[in-house]
């Protein structure tokens, strides 16, 4: 096919015709009308469209130093929580922090009355408030640090905000149910100590004594500078308070959301009486930052589970040790959960072990149940992602 096109095309030479008007008045004061009338009248039309639309984007946000953040809306159907800080489940939200939540509606209730709805868990010392726009709720601290900062939480600790659902909005729309939201407050920089593992798993029968490795955060606290604080960390003795504890504490210790962290709160039950004290220093690692405990066999007298908090006056760090007499190993492939347990000293195989399987996201579930055959090993038919732990009994 040829593609080229004909040398005299029949668009080549188009013929144009003016269409001018009857009237005796020649064309070039048509021209004069569109200048003097037309465009002005264009230009006030334009304006008109256009001032509103910008007023009403405009309306749509407020300035804040340094942000520009968009308005909350009123037009939602229903009365619910549509933002907060901290988020729950949050593991780093700041001590001198103000838990903030945002309304799609505005808030039917006056500011005095918002204790009524809003309760912090442990109990926090300080006032809620509403802003002008009606829909964001917040609290606030009556105290403040030596550098102004308002002192409204602990450090290193486990809150619960709960909102209560009789809130309602200013249209008398209730919310669906009652809201919690939990959290966890950063650790003192002064302290700056977190564990490498949180759980941390020892024979029974070791006589040595057990180095525990405890991380030390780097980042220096505002006008100290690092050395100062690692030589006051080194300088400084640590109470380590060691515990019995239980499977379920253990399992509630590492249950999370979806997509969030463990918070990591350990919940303390009537009969766990049986507390002993000890005193330690940190001694150097082998890598810049790293110190670790020394925490004897002695801590440890027989097989079970332990929680351990060492601390001091800056702030704490807790995890778990579990002391056993048998060795307990976990493969998966898609399908299936093997669980097999050996004797510490020889390897051997070890039969009649039972073995339970949980699934820690939310509440601890237990999935599965199985008991280990001649050969020491136990198999289940639960996927890799539907098992968390595997507790085995011998």
């Amino acid at each position: 096919m040829d593609n080229t096109l004909p040398q005299n095309p029949p668009y080549a030479n188009p013929q144009i015709t003016a269409v001018t008007s009857n009237n005796d008045k020649p064309p070039n004061n048509h021209s004069h009308f569109i200048k003097k009338i037309a465009l002005p009248l264009v230009l006030l039309v334009f304006l008109a469209i256009l001032l509103p639309a910008l007023f009403f984007i405009i309306s749509q946000y407020k300035i804040i130093p340094n942000r520009i953040i968009p308005k909350p809306h009123n037009n939602a159907q229903k009365f619910e929580l549509i933002e907060s800080s901290p988020e729950d489940q949050d593991g780093t939200f700041s001590a001198i922090g103000q838990p903030t939540f945002v309304f799609s509606k505005k808030i039917g209730v006056s500011e005095k009355e918002l204790g009524n709805y809003f309760n912090i868990s442990p109990a926090v010392t300080g006032t809620w408030h509403l802003e002008k726009n009606g829909q964001v709720a917040y609290f606030s601290s009556d105290k403040t640090q030596a550098d102004n900062f308002p002192n409204t939480l602990a450090y290193n600790t486990v809150y619960m905000v709960t909102i209560n659902k009789n809130l309602h909005s200013s249209d008398n729309q209730q919310l669906p149910d009652n809201i919690n939201i939990s959290f966890r407050t950063k650790q003192n920089p002064l302290f700056g100590l977190h564990t490498n593992q949180k759980l941390i798993a020892i024979a029974a029968n070791q006589l040595t004594t057990t180095p525990i490795n405890v991380l030390f955060n780097a980042e220096s606290p505002t006008n100290s500078p690092d050395n100062q604080t690692s030589l006051s960390l080194l300088n400084s003795p640590l109470t380590v308070t060691i515990q019995k504890a239980s499977e379920n504490q253990l399992l509630k210790y590492f249950s999370y959301k979806e997509g969030k962290n463990p918070l990591y709160q350990f919940e303390n039950e009537s009969n766990n009486n049986d507390i002993k004290e000890y005193s330690s220093t940190l001694q150097t690692g082998k890598s810049l930052g790293e110190y670790f405990l020394q925490l004897g066999a002695n801590y440890f007298p027989e097989a079970g589970i332990y929680f351990v908090t060492a601390k001091n006056k800056e702030g704490s760090e807790d995890f778990f040790v579990v002391t056993s007499n048998h060795i307990s190993q976990v493969f998966n492939d898609v399908k299936n959960t093997y669980i097999w347990t050996t004797e510490q000293n020889t390897g051997k195989g070890i039969s009649g072990v039972s073995a339970e399987l949980y699934k820690v996201k939310g509440p601890p579930t237990l999935v599965d149940k199985i008991v280990t055959g001649n050969d020491g090993i136990g198999s289940s038919k639960q996927p890799t992602d539907a098992v968390d732990f595997v507790i085995t009994h011998n």
